[in-house]
């Protein structure tokens, strides 16, 4: 799955899940052709059996596909990587497509009683199967689609092993699989990004280690340890396990989980008794190998930088270097944030590390990836594009240089109603 000198494979993906054919009209998809929007979201919602999925929405129809679709070639790819595995048929699997954050929170609260403030994509299992729900208004994409992605594999894990996957299995799979790149043709999966190798190096060296509980699968113990180091030391586990030294072994222990044998004797037989402590001693030494993959590193920054500059954006300010922006991050004491699944932030100093990008290997100094500063290109068409201009200036852009598979950049978008922007990050094509 990952080779351990490369830290990321190229994974086409396979036709895993039958995806239903066929579109039906373009029409809100509004039960019994109600369009009033008084009307709670789910008496105005409307199902749709896509693909195996049981999906809600009340967006038009294409539109709700489109999204399901989107779904099913991410599972698809997630059942090409860990599987091929069977369904085990635990219950009806529904998909909540929310076009803003608000509907999504009332529902979720009112409808399964669960507070999702502070999330854009949420599993849960529900008494006769499991939920997913996912607020399409998240931006940037990239982001969301890291959010959906970690709700995704947790969706996917109940749907193939039910309850008996162990707790650290499942969420350092959904780590995993937050970060990859999932296109319509590959995928670009299992690369470690700076800040997590740091992250999970200071764990190790103060002393916040729990890898030794993971392999006796007591699950008691996950929850007394700070939530970050559970969720980048169970990445950390399978990543581990995701190399080729152990792929074949892996895949074996979750067949055997598929098939009704219990994980201490799927992983048992599949890795001929493998005791903690040797396991624990194997993910240490993983983790010191571990170097940081230029572009996953890259959207991290990219993204941490895009959020600093809106908000200076917000205030008045505007920056046309990195070194502006470094200065008037510092002045104003604003610390970057990178926002990760399950509700987690990570708060980022603003230091050299935050301005640079990790060398790639056999480079030369002039071929190394780094991040630039330029001026936007400004072509307004119309009398109103030239005001808003004039009144509120595009910001400038930070992109990549020499990162491969692909640079990156982000790119603002202009809100026409009240003259704000938000950004995406853009892949360039070469």
């Amino acid at each position: 799955m990952i080779e351990p000198a490369k830290r990321w494979v190229w994974v086409w993906a396979v036709a895993a899940v039958v995806m239903a054919a066929g579109v039906g009209p373009e029409s809100p998809v509004h039960a019994n052709g109600y369009t009033s929007l008084d009307r709670s979201w789910w008496d105005r919602s409307v199902v749709d059996d896509i693909g195996g999925l049981r999906v809600r929405s009340d967006l038009p129809t294409s539109q709700a596909r489109s999204h399901a679709r989107n779904l099913q070639r991410k599972l698809s790819v997630i059942d090409a990587t860990v599987g091929p595995l069977r369904p085990r048929d635990p219950g009806r699997l529904d998909v909540l497509l929310f076009r803003d954050h608000d509907t999504m929170v009332e529902t979720m609260l009112h409808r399964f009683g669960r507070d999702v403030t502070d999330h854009g994509a949420w599993f849960q299992r529900t008494t006769d199967g499991a939920v997913l729900a996912v607020n399409l208004d998240v931006k940037p994409t990239h982001r969301r689609n890291r959010l959906v992605q970690y709700e995704l594999m947790r969706f996917y894990v109940f749907n193939r092993f039910g309850r008996d996957l162990p707790t650290w299995v499942e969420v350092g799979l959904a780590e995993v699989f937050s970060d990859a790149l999932i296109d319509d043709t590959r995928s670009y999966i299992g690369a470690a990004s700076e800040r997590r190798i740091e992250r999970l190096q200071a764990d190790l060296s103060e002393g916040r280690s729990i890898l030794g509980g993971f392999f006796d699968f007591e699950a008691g113990q996950w929850l007394d340890h700070p939530m970050p180091a559970r969720h980048d030391q169970a990445w950390a586990a399978v990543h581990l396990l995701m190399t080729e030294r152990y792929e074949d072994r892996f895949r074996h222990a979750l067949r055997g989980i598929n098939e009704g044998r219990t994980a201490s004797s799927a992983f048992d037989r599949s890795f001929d008794g493998m005791r903690q402590a040797a396991f624990e001693q194997r993910c240490r030494e993983h983790i010191d190998r571990l170097r940081p993959d230029p572009f996953i590193t890259a959207r991290e920054h990219l993204e941490s930088l895009a959020d600093a500059m809106l908000t200076l954006h917000r205030q008045g300010v505007a920056v046309t270097s990195l070194e502006e922006l470094r200065e008037n991050l510092e002045e104003l004491d604003i610390a970057p944030t990178f926002r990760r699944p399950a509700g987690l932030i990570d708060r980022r100093p603003v230091d050299d590390a935050l301005f640079e990008l990790p060398e790639a290997a056999n480079r030369d100094d002039n071929d190394q990836p780094r991040l630039m500063m330029r001026e936007p290109e400004r072509r307004p068409a119309s009398m109103q594009e030239r005001r808003l201009e004039e009144e509120n200036p595009k910001p400038y852009t930070i992109l990549t240089r020499h990162v491969e598979p692909r640079n990156i950049r982000v790119e603002w978008i202009r809100n026409i109603e009240d003259n704000t922007f938000h950004y995406e990050l853009t892949l360039v094509r070469r």
